[in-house]
């Protein structure tokens, strides 16, 4: 499932909740690893090209996760 498309995050903790219950604990990491934050040096170096496309796949994914793991569990 893809964490930037919130209809995919909603339904994956619909899920969890119709089949487990509950979730007692969830890790909501996202480091570097994505290709696009490699060419990102310091603030100041950075190519913002694909700006938003980083923000939506770290920040916003983190936020829809987060929100719907509350709302579903």
């Amino acid at each position: 499932m893809d964490h930037t498309q919130e209809t995919e995050v909603e339904a994956l903790f619909a899920r969890v909740k119709r089949e487990l219950g509950s979730l007692n604990v969830l890790v909501n990491s996202t480091a570097g690893e994505d290709p696009l934050m490699a060419e990102w040096d310091s603030f100041w170096n950075a190519n913002l090209f694909n700006g938003e496309t980083i923000f939506r796949r770290s920040l916003l994914s983190h936020m829809s996760t987060a929100k719907h793991s509350r709302d579903n569990c």
